[in-house]
């Protein structure tokens, strides 16, 4: 049987969702915890953002993602600043900012 979560061009070829994910609203984060973002712009093919943080206890998490293709680099910036808040509404303070070249 094939499986549809393995493709070609696959990072990580022992990735299970089961046991290299957790529902969103189980990460806790302090605010105080150090965030940055990446960034792989695309316009015909997607733009793919993730949010990342690293725990007190030393655990790095991907705790957001958004998709999108067809944005115009001011749309993909204005997408990322609507979405960088916490739970709250409140900004989120982003240490760095990475972008695939």
């Amino acid at each position: 049987m094939a499986n549809g979560n393995v493709y070609a061009g696959q990072y990580f070829d022992i990735f299970a969702a089961g046991r290299h994910t957790i529902p969103s609203d189980q990460v806790q984060l302090e605010t105080w915890t150090p965030r940055w973002i990446s960034i792989d712009w695309g316009f015909e093919h997607q733009s793919a953002v993730q949010w990342h943080a690293t725990r007190s206890d030393g655990v790095t998490v991907t705790y957001r993602e958004f998709v999108q293709n067809h944005l115009s680099p001011r749309m993909l910036a204005a997408a990322i600043t609507e979405r960088t808040v916490d739970r709250l509404g409140r900004a989120e303070r982003i240490r760095d900012v990475f972008s695939l070249a």
